[in-house]
């Protein structure tokens, strides 16, 4: 299949980079109503939405130090969706910006390394891409 995904003009970097540039696509299908909870990545990446459709979360790394009490396991957060009250209640965190984005089958959205992340999915099955890098 990843040789039926045609790599835009955007990967095609200096040819020194591109020597260590490893790309790693990962396939997500959801039945329907599915929720991955703010998280973080160590890589860049491109997220594709093939069918269906994504509610996304993304918050800057640069409140890493205000979210510092909510991280586990290094790569998550325990405030469960950016909605819950843990947002609404706590005056520091009031001071934090949300991104949400919708994306519908055909849409990309680029989430920098490290940015914690979240993602519902539509009510019927979804299919996403995400290329890491």
């Amino acid at each position: 299949m990843l040789d039926d995904i045609e790599m835009l003009e955007f990967f095609n970097l200096t040819a020194e980079h591109r020597q260590h540039l490893e790309l790693v696509p990962l396939l997500y299908l959801g039945k329907g109503g599915n929720f991955t909870p703010l998280h973080h990545d160590d890589y860049e990446n491109l997220y594709i939405v093939l069918d269906g459709e994504k509610e996304v979360d993304i918050i800057s790394n640069a409140y890493d130090e205000l979210l510092a009490d909510y991280i586990e396991e290094d790569n998550h957060l325990s405030l469960g969706e950016v909605s819950s009250q843990a947002l609404i209640d706590n005056p520091i965190l009031n001071n934090i910006v949300v991104e949400k984005f919708h994306l519908a089958s055909g849409d990309a959205l680029y989430i920098p390394k490290r940015f914690w992340h979240s993602m519902r999915g539509s009510k019927d099955r979804n299919l996403a891409v995400s290329i890491w890098f």
